[in-house]
């Protein structure tokens, strides 16, 4: 073989198997920017999750507002908790189009949550169309369990959005887990003054159950 030959034969040998190497390069970067975008839009997700469970909460207070206001259908309290009504829809509403396209269960989760929303609603709205007096003696503590029996509702949503997160860059777990938690500590503490805001707007005793409930909140 002539030497010029050869040294074709080795350049193009050398060229086969740098395109080769830089196929396989090429394809563990797309891959690893297609985890780190998968990444991004789950963290977003979740961000949108918790403040989703922030606005879940700020709902009760212009809700206790509402129904212990003198006059029925107080037009500032009234805007105040649509307001807060319309925050958390949207909320929602926005937390669910970032969910994966196949993601039927999460969507499901949400939908079962927006239904139970819009049933604890019902009560606030037929008895704060009354005036004080006429309403219902126990409406405020029977409102006050249904929406903290949202937040358990709401449980299972932002595990799964933490779980999309961990999967997805798992580098971010440990911070996202650590935002999970200071989200699941301030609704620990919202839950306690819950407890106890029907009592003192109604200015009586706490109840041996609400009594209990507060003890463990505190625990």
């Amino acid at each position: 073989m002539k030497i010029r030959s050869f040294f074709l034969l080795c350049m193009a040998a050398v060229a086969v198997i740098s395109l080769a190497l830089s196929a396989v390069i090429t394809q563990v970067a797309w891959q690893r920017l297609q985890e780190k975008d998968a990444g991004i839009g789950a963290t977003e997700a979740f961000s949108v999750a918790l403040k989703a469970l922030e606005l879940l909460a700020l709902e009760r207070a212009p809700t206790n507002t509402v129904l212990n206001a003198e006059q029925a259908s107080d037009p500032v309290a009234a805007k105040r908790l649509g307001d807060a009504r319309a925050n958390l829809d949207n909320a929602l509403k926005d937390l669910a189009t970032r969910l994966p396209a196949d993601d039927r269960v999460g969507r499901e989760q949400i939908a079962g949550l927006q239904r139970a929303i819009t049933a604890t609603r019902l009560p606030v709205d037929r008895e704060g169309a009354k005036p004080k007096g006429q309403r219902e003696p126990n409406v405020m503590a029977e409102v006050a369990r249904s929406q903290l029996g949202l937040t358990d509702l709401y449980g299972p949503i932002l595990a799964r959005s933490l779980q999309s997160v961990t999967r997805s860059d798992p580098d971010l777990s440990s911070l996202a887990a650590l935002a999970a938690t200071a989200a699941e500590t301030r609704e620990v503490s919202g839950r306690k003054a819950s407890s106890v805001a029907a009592a003192l707007a109604a200015g009586r005793k706490l109840t041996e159950g609400e009594i209990i409930t507060v003890d463990q909140l505190e625990g």
